[in-house]
């Protein structure tokens, strides 16, 4: 039987053998930043996934890893984030962060986004909708 998109998410990330590093809890928050513009110009740790990223937090016990995980896909692309790994198994994962197919040409960055820190703009339905008086 065929699995679902949500059963092969799940199943992607709950396995281990996507793991790269090990990090702290400063690493991860350091590494993981995101600016969101309508929160302030501070890089926020993990973005808009701030409070999993708490929840995440509160679960971790002395014993305990926390580790990146990258994950590649066929078509060149992938994702990243931080599993919380206990005795060998994955407890919880927080990421999605899309990693660029290296073989497209990447967009010129901006000062913030060479340091690491994602830079995402809020996304609201009148956008392109212009005032009008």
């Amino acid at each position: 039987m065929k699995k679902g998109i949500r059963e092969s998410m799940e199943a992607l990330f709950m396995e281990t053998d996507s793991l790269t590093k090990r990090l702290t809890i400063e690493e991860a928050e350091v590494e993981f930043s995101v600016v969101l513009d309508w929160c302030g110009p501070e890089p926020i740790p993990f973005g808009a996934l701030f409070p999993q990223w708490q929840q995440l937090k509160a679960k971790i016990k002395p014993t305990d890893e926390l580790w990146e995980f990258r994950t590649m896909f066929p078509r060149g692309d992938g994702v990243r984030g931080v599993k919380l790994v206990r005795k060998g198994k994955v407890i919880d994962t927080i990421g999605g962060f899309w990693i660029p197919d290296p073989n497209t040409k990447p967009k010129k960055q901006s000062a913030s986004r060479k340091k690491g820190i994602q830079k995402v703009k809020r996304q609201t339905p009148d956008m392109d909708v212009q005032d009008q008086e």
